[in-house]
């Protein structure tokens, strides 16, 4: 366990030392990660990669259903490898694991990585991977322009604006290149998000027309899946969106 802890650390301080907004609590404490390998690798849900012993590579998984589809999710601390020969580990990796995968009819893999690894992006799309979902950090300093529009908080005489643009947002996500299909959802669902004291939605304005929104939250907890900690804020799973 603790050579494959290691490796991930590494991975990530190299990372940490460019992106400065990353959560440095991930190197601090590896608790979580620990909890996390140990219960994939007690469930069956990983692979390492050895050469005279010792551990030069490793890869977990969580099997979930994606858009009505079995898939195998790797989270960004779900693998990692020194850095002699990376490439060719990571190929060695991929090939064992999806080959589990496919023989247990699970086709659809999604593996997540910091875009800052331009050789393993480049070793994943040789492997016919493409770009899906970006997830990003910021720091809270204020943005230089609203572009003209004027932000308010959305209360329940909002809904049918948040509606509306939620309905325009699921037609945006399903075209090329996201392909990211998302259910027509009812009224209460988007009145549930507005009435929620633990999250709020803003909604943009331009001459007099609600043209966007964002729902927010802060994390109730630390989350080893998206290296957020406790209480940072997060766009939700209503999501933002702003007409063209």
């Amino acid at each position: 366990m603790q050579p494959s802890i290691e490796l991930w650390t590494t991975q990530f301080k190299n990372v940490k030392n460019t992106v400065k907004d990353i959560p440095e609590k991930w190197i601090i404490d590896v608790t979580a990660t620990r909890l996390f390998l140990e219960e994939h690798i007690k469930t069956g849900k990983g692979i390492v990669a050895k050469t005279d012993g010792d551990v030069i590579g490793y890869m977990v998984y969580d099997r979930l259903p994606f858009h009505g589809a079995d898939t195998a999710f790797c989270p960004v601390m779900g693998h990692a490898s020194v850095e002699s020969g990376r490439a060719r580990i990571y190929q060695k990796m991929y090939k064992n694991i999806s080959d589990l995968w496919v023989k247990d009819a699970v086709l659809d893999h999604i593996i997540t990585f910091f875009s800052l690894d331009v050789q393993l992006k480049q070793v994943l799309i040789n492997l016919g991977f493409g770009l899906y979902v970006v997830d990003a950090f910021r720091s809270a300093d204020p943005v230089d322009s609203n572009g003209g529009a004027s932000i308010l908080k959305a209360s329940l005489s909002d809904v049918e604006a948040v509606m509306r643009l939620g309905e325009e947002s699921r037609y945006y996500y399903r075209e090329s290149p996201l392909f990211l299909v998302r259910d027509k959802e009812k009224r209460e669902y988007y009145e549930d998000f507005i009435r929620n004291n633990e999250a709020a939605v803003f909604l943009a304005e331009l001459d007099g027309n609600s043209v966007g929104f964002m729902s927010i939250k802060k994390n109730p907890g630390d989350d080893v899946i998206t290296l957020a900690d406790k209480d940072t804020g997060m766009i939700d799973e209503l999501g933002a969106y702003i007409r063209p």
